[in-house]
């Protein structure tokens, strides 16, 4: 948000006294971000994870790019050239990184480009089709300039380090496999005792993990699953309220910095978010030794339901 409102301050002439152009066109390998933007019911929307706008004010156009994501966004641009008033191959561009010198870009009219943006980060374009441009071109390129110079400094301030953002990535990566003791998938084990919870809270009182949205997710580590007898169930004691939408309860396996599916089921509802019951979900037959565990949650909103504990059962 900091780096927001210093952005707003330096592109201020193009927000308040430019046009705001038709958007350019990111390639199809851009990363979409889905959530749920309801308040009173729910309303999924996906969106790039690259949001970009541009804006024109006299021989200057001002392209912003923000990365609403933790991770860096690197995809293709096109700019739409003559929508944007930009003849010939004559144009100046300078590109903005976050604590970097600005750096002349090559154009070409029309041809799609690169563009990277760090995780929670801005990148710019400044661009002018008047040769070295007007004294206001400059003055406005002296203070984007100003401005990404110092963007980096508000990471530096909030001790946002590449160690502890890189610390900060791993607490959200479900698919990281926590170092920690191996545990009997034959025993209860308690949500709250996860290694890991992404998107998703502990209760206050410590009794249950709720609070769970899209992909919220509990990381066990390494649990044994035993040998290949019988028929193998997985128990989950959950509490979800009704929904007009459908949720799913998956148990997966982190391989290789991924995720592998073992089984999953719908997750129907039980009452209110304090009605809990057992739920039991099949495994294949297979299913022995030692498996590094994540139970995820699929659905809409912040409050998929409450899960209490689990544990294995093997049926004759």
């Amino acid at each position: 948000m900091k780096k927001l409102a210093h952005t707003r301050r330096a592109f201020l002439p193009f927000f308040n006294e430019g046009d705001m152009l038709k958007p350019g066109g990111l390639g199809d390998s851009t990363p979409e971000v889905t959530a749920d933007w309801g308040f009173y019911g729910p309303r999924i929307i996906t969106t790039p994870a690259l949001l970009h706008s541009a804006w024109r004010i006299g021989d200057s156009v001002a392209v912003l790019f923000a990365n609403t994501t933790c991770d860096p966004v690197t995809t293709e641009f096109t700019p739409r050239s003559e929508a944007w008033g930009l003849q010939g191959d004559g144009v100046e561009v300078m590109e903005l990184q976050e604590g970097a010198t600005p750096v002349a870009l090559g154009w070409q009219q029309g041809k799609t480009r690169e563009v990277s943006v760090p995780g929670y980060g801005l990148t710019a374009w400044l661009l002018c089709d008047a040769g070295p441009g007007s004294v206001d071109h400059l003055e406005r390129l002296a203070a984007a300039t100003e401005l990404f110079g110092m963007l980096r400094r508000i990471d530096d301030e909030a001790g946002m380090t590449p160690e502890t953002k890189r610390a900060e990535l791993d607490k959200r990566d479900p698919w990281l496999v926590p170092d920690v003791p191996v545990r009997s998938a034959s025993d209860w084990i308690p949500a709250m005792q996860a290694a890991r919870i992404v998107r998703a809270k502990v209760s206050p009182d410590g009794t249950f993990v709720g609070w769970i949205a899209d992909k919220g997710s509990l990381c066990f580590g390494p649990v044994d699953f035993g040998e290949a007898t019988g028929t193998p169930v997985a128990e989950f004691e959950v509490a979800a309220p009704p929904s007009g939408t459908t949720r799913r309860l998956q148990l997966m396996e982190a391989v290789d910095g991924q995720g592998s599916l073992i089984a999953e089921m719908n997750l129907q509802p039980t009452g209110s978010y304090h009605d809990y019951a057992i739920v039991r979900l099949q495994l294949p037959e297979t299913i022995a030794g030692v498996h590094n565990v994540v139970i995820q949650f699929r659905g809409s909103g912040a409050g998929i339901g409450n899960i209490r504990r689990w544990r294995l059962v093997r049926e004759p």
